[in-house]
């Protein structure tokens, strides 16, 4: 992204993990979410939420719950 002239902040990578939510690739969701954490972006609610239904629609509802887990952990709360 850098490379390319995109900042790189959370309103980037939750764009991302949206689109590789909506394309069925939960597991590029998670590795964007692992990068941005390394990157020491913190990741927001629309992140955690976007992952986990990423997560979620692949059929991976354990990974859903423990990212649930850490966004907790984080500091967010889930929208009701």
């Amino acid at each position: 992204m850098g490379e390319r002239g995109v900042q790189r902040d959370t309103s980037t990578y939750n764009a991302l993990i949206s689109v590789m939510k909506a394309a069925g690739k939960w597991k590029l969701a998670l590795k964007l979410l692992r990068r941005m954490r390394s990157e020491g972006i913190p990741p927001d609610t629309i992140t955690f939420s976007a992952a986990m239904a990423a997560c979620a629609r692949g059929g991976e509802w354990r990974s859903a719950l423990l990212l649930m887990g850490s966004m907790r952990q984080a500091g967010g709360r889930p929208h009701t």
